[in-house]
C-alpha cells in the first residue's frame, strides 16, 4: 500500500542546514504526494507518517546530519493531513 523510496532519491539531499535543506524537504514531499489518496496540492498538507519505530520528527530536526534525517525518511510514508488523521483514528477499520 505505501511507497518505499529508492536510494538515488537522496543523492542530492543537502549537507548544509537551514532553507536549503526545508526546501529539499518540502520538495520531496511535494513530488511524491500522499501514499494513500495521492493529493500534492497543498505542501502544508502533506505530512511524514512513521510506518516503523519513530526516532524523531524530521521536520523539527533540520541540524541532525543529513545520513540521520535520510535514515528517519526510510521509515515513513508521505500522507496528506486526511489520510493521516484517518489511519490514526482507525475510521477505515
Amino acid at each position: 500500500m505505501f511507497e518505499r523510496w529508492v536510494e538515488n532519491e537522496f543523492e542530492d539531499f543537502p549537507v548544509s542546514h537551514g532553507k536549503t535543506r526545508v526546501k529539499w524537504l518540502n520538495d520531496f514531499k511535494k513530488r511524491h504526494g500522499c501514499s494513500i489518496c495521492g493529493y500534492k496540492r497543498c505542501l502544508t498538507a502533506l505530512e511524514f507518517h512513521h510506518a516503523d519505530k519513530k526516532r524523531f520528527n524530521i521536520s523539527g530536526w533540520i541540524r541532525v546530519p543529513p545520513w540521520k534525517i535520510i535514515e528517519e525518511i526510510y521509515k515513513c510514508v508521505i500522507l496528506c493531513a486526511n489520510c493521516h488523521a484517518e489511519l490514526h483514528s482507525d475510521i477505515n477499520k
